[in-house]
């Protein structure tokens, strides 16, 4: 029997709660894991959305939406940990499960549902950047072992007679999705002692980053990742650390261009404006950047010739725009970790005695911060980035490097950083003190260093388009990680 409702979620910008429909049948539990179930992926997706803090609540109340959700599709024993019942911190990991006790043909069956807190991360933005040199990252090691730890006292608590056959429903979105994809492959692995049959093992994860070494991936067809071509968050951590996704990738929201998306672009459209006025479909107002002064013009002007010559990267060859956005998020996956030095982010190891706690402390005081505090912060990074769309600028740091005079590229990073202190400090109406600022100079500075390192290299490539393109379109690739997207896609299959 089919159950069909309104489930409750927060919003991707965090300012208000949303309703969305939902559709759950315990029948989907029959099919072996292995085999992707598109309704069971759905109503997973469901089930994460409704597990975002639910922010009028107080925090020891905010998992109410996804408490509501499993009581109308009839699961009880509700639970968090007491991570869920608090504000996050550097390693915190909420977690929630319930059961239900279904009959699935002749047999009788419990389903555990178990889940994260997806979205409104703050502090726990910390853990995502401590990568470490080896092995799972280890701010996800200790998540996982968490989930492990909470859910084997919940199952042992709610023992359901012996013989009955126990079933895992696993699910995450962004960071949960990749806690929920390491979970499933760990239990997966013990299935035996967990009591579990593998085909009953159900994980779905979306939008979820890298976390697992590629050298010691294993195949786990019980996890299903579903990837959006138009986000960015997927890419990391990159591939060129070692790092992948375990299970299978499923890619969803193909190019502007595809068949499939013209024919389903109406309903999505409709589907998505109907669920968050707020958003919209982000290749719609993609648009690439010539940066004025490199010789680049408009690409419609150009683009022939900058390619006969091997002016512009692959990301720039389409006639057609709306191609643009994912051509360019595929491109970005290459960006991510550039190759300068053995000491640059292109090595994992140097990344996390030189460049880790900074990218941590960064995430942490932008996420962890009040909203005004976001904001500030929002400013200081893309003041930065104005600084670093300038041409003579980059065109200077090519010469620094190449020249090997990385003393001076030092002294440069600390002198915009004390700029846009400055000029953040003389702003009407900006309400951070000096102390705050001067507590994260020396992340900016870094991360001043690791941008002039990636320009100097784009000038090297001759794609200088690149950091412009990136910063012109900034709120539409953080807007894509929205998952009011991806439930508007799948939600018109």
């Amino acid at each position: 029997m089919r159950i069909n409702g309104i489930f409750r979620f927060e919003d991707a910008e965090e300012t208000k709660n949303l309703v969305a429909e939902y559709t759950y049948a315990d029948e989907w539990f029959e099919e072996d894991a292995a085999i992707l179930s598109p309704e069971l992926r759905g109503m997973s997706l469901c089930l994460c959305m409704s597990a975002f803090p639910n922010l009028d609540e107080p925090v020891e109340r905010q998992s109410v939406n996804v408490e509501s959700l499993l009581q109308e599709i009839g699961f009880w024993d509700f639970e968090t940990n007491e991570d869920f019942r608090c504000a996050p911190e550097e390693f915190t990991m909420g977690i929630f499960a319930a059961k239900k006790e279904v009959s699935l043909g002749e047999e009788s069956c419990v389903i555990y549902a178990v889940g994260f807190r997806g979205a409104s991360y703050g502090k726990e933005w910390y853990g995502n950047t401590k990568i470490g040199e080896e092995g799972i990252p280890y701010g996800f090691r200790i998540a996982v072992d968490k989930t492990r730890l909470f859910l084997k006292d919940y199952m042992e608590r709610h023992r359901d007679g012996a013989g009955r056959r126990k079933i895992l429903w696993l699910s995450g979105y962004s960071r949960a999705g990749s806690v929920a994809g390491l979970t499933g492959a760990s239990i997966t692995e013990d299935a035996e002692i967990w009591g579990l049959s593998k085909r009953d093992i159900h994980v779905f994860t979306f939008e979820a980053p890298r976390s697992f070494p590629v050298d010691a991936k294993k195949d786990y067809p019980n996890i299903h990742n579903t990837i959006s071509r138009m986000d960015m968050v997927p890419l990391i951590a990159p591939e060129v650390w070692g790092f992948c996704r375990l299970g299978s990738d499923d890619t969803i929201l193909p190019s502007p261009g595809d068949p499939e998306w013209k024919a389903r672009f109406p309903a999505v459209k409709k589907r998505l404006q109907q669920l968050n006025p707020s958003l919209d479909l982000p290749a719609a107002a993609f648009t690439p950047v010539a940066i004025a002064g490199t010789g680049l013009a408009p690409v419609a002007l150009c683009e022939k010739a900058h390619r006969r010559k091997g002016r512009l990267s692959e990301w720039w060859y389409s006639a057609n725009p709306g191609e643009y956005y994912p051509r360019f998020i595929a491109f970005m996956g290459k960006k991510i970790a550039p190759s300068v030095g053995e000491n640059d982010l292109s090595n994992r190891v140097a990344f996390a005695r030189f460049y880790e706690e900074s990218f941590a402390l960064i995430a942490q005081q932008y996420l962890g911060a009040e909203k005004e505090q976001r904001l500030l912060i929002r400013s200081v990074l893309l003041n930065l980035l104005d600084e670093l769309m300038k041409p003579v600028p980059k065109t200077v740091t090519y010469l620094i490097l190449r020249n090997g005079k990385q003393r001076l590229l030092r002294r440069t990073a600390a002198k915009w950083t004390s700029a846009i202190i400055s000029s953040l400090l003389s702003r009407d109406g900006f309400r951070g003190t000096k102390e705050e600022l001067e507590e994260m100079r020396s992340s900016i500075e870094k991360m001043t260093c690791y941008f002039l390192y990636s320009a100097s290299r784009d000038v090297q490539e001759n794609d200088l388009a690149f950091l412009g393109t990136l910063g012109a379109n900034i709120e539409l690739l953080l807007w894509a990680h929205a998952p009011e997207l991806i439930y508007s896609w799948l939600m018109t299959g």
